[in-house]
């Protein structure tokens, strides 16, 4: 059986591949400024992504790293998702990844 801090790094893991799939359908959002709502868009999703990978990463903590954030990023990534639908799959795809590491943090 793995140990809580097993389970610590492997929600860290998927928070982290979920926050650079965000930070990539921010640039894929970027691409081609058709419009000022797409930049906006844009800068909602990496917004985000940077928010998720500070947590993880937490050079002095500015951003709370618990299972509870991580699972509400993960919520907010999953209705963006539907909200925006700038390159939707990416997006639910991390939102997926970003709540399976949150529950799983809870689990434990």
């Amino acid at each position: 059986m793995g140990s809580k801090s097993d389970s610590d790094n492997f929600m860290r893991l998927l928070a982290i591949i979920g926050a650079i799939l965000v930070v990539i359908v921010a640039i894929l959002c970027f691409i081609g400024f058709t419009s000022i709502i797409n930049i906006a868009k844009g800068l909602v999703w990496i917004l985000i992504g940077i928010v998720i990978l500070m947590s993880c990463f937490k050079p002095n903590n500015p951003v709370p790293y618990n299972e509870a954030f991580i699972l509400i990023m993960g919520i907010v990534v999953l209705v963006l998702s539907f909200v925006f639908t700038c390159h939707f799959i990416i997006a639910l795809i991390a939102g997926i990844i970003i709540i399976v590491g949150g529950f799983i943090g809870m689990l434990t």
